[in-house]
């Protein structure tokens, strides 16, 4: 007879370490694993996460440990001529950058108007156009700014785009008339199981929203979010 087994995972919240339970199919004997890189501590630390019997472990992860950062603009317009990228976000020449959340969202001011909404990662960075940079903010105060050369920047006049390494996503944007609200597109990065968080390697590489090379018909306001870590 086959013996199925149940596992347990459970990930501790005060970061020191992951233990693993281990019950065979008749509910004998159990065997714990306990990895750490410190104390352990009690069992309060930890939180409990779920297996079902093919041993597919569900992960929660609670916090993270890494300097994170985001930064936001809000009510860009960017412009009847913004046939390139409207939103850069850009490396480093002293960190890895490794973004885990892009969002961005409008409304149109005379029309309704859909556009392909691009996210392209490059390995050059943008030249030209008119910026407005976004303020960089950490999500812990005890970690260090953020290294000076990472900068978010949404176009008002579009730039001449860097060289493509290639599209990354792609979503539909309808954007309404205001004052209604749109519904924010969302890329994700790092939150699946063996997938890389997307990485950026010195300061010419960059990631871009585009509309496709479309041309907007009318005014438009935009509003881009971005998460990161530095490491």
């Amino acid at each position: 007879m086959a013996v199925t087994q149940n596992t347990t995972l459970q990930a501790a919240v005060n970061g020191s370490g992951t233990k693993i339970d281990t019950v065979d199919g008749t509910g004998g004997n159990t065997v714990r694993q306990l990895v750490c890189v410190s104390s352990p501590g009690t069992a309060g630390n930890y939180q409990e996460v779920d297996a079902n019997n093919d041993a597919q472990v569900k992960a929660i992860l609670l916090d993270g440990k890494k300097a994170s950062y985001r930064a936001t603009i809000k009510n860009v317009s960017v412009g009847t001529a913004a046939t390139t990228n409207i939103f850069t976000h850009g490396g480093s020449a002293t960190k890895t950058i490794r973004i885990t959340r892009i969002a961005a969202s409008g409304t149109i001011l005379t029309a309704a108007e859909e556009y392909d909404l691009q996210l392209v990662k490059q390995s050059t960075a943008d030249t030209g156009g008119t910026p407005s940079t976004a303020t960089k903010v950490p999500l812990d105060s005890d970690d260090a700014a953020s290294a000076a050369d990472v900068v978010s920047q949404a176009y008002t006049v579009a730039p001449t785009a860097g060289t493509a390494v290639g599209a990354i996503g792609s979503k539909k944007i309808l954007l309404p008339i205001a004052p209604v609200e749109t519904i924010q597109q969302i890329w994700e990065f790092g939150n699946r199981p063996g997938i890389h968080a997307l990485v950026l390697r010195g300061v010419a590489q960059q990631v871009a929203l585009t509309l496709n090379g479309a041309t907007p018909g009318h005014a438009s306001s935009w509003d881009f979010e971005v998460e990161w870590t530095e490491e």
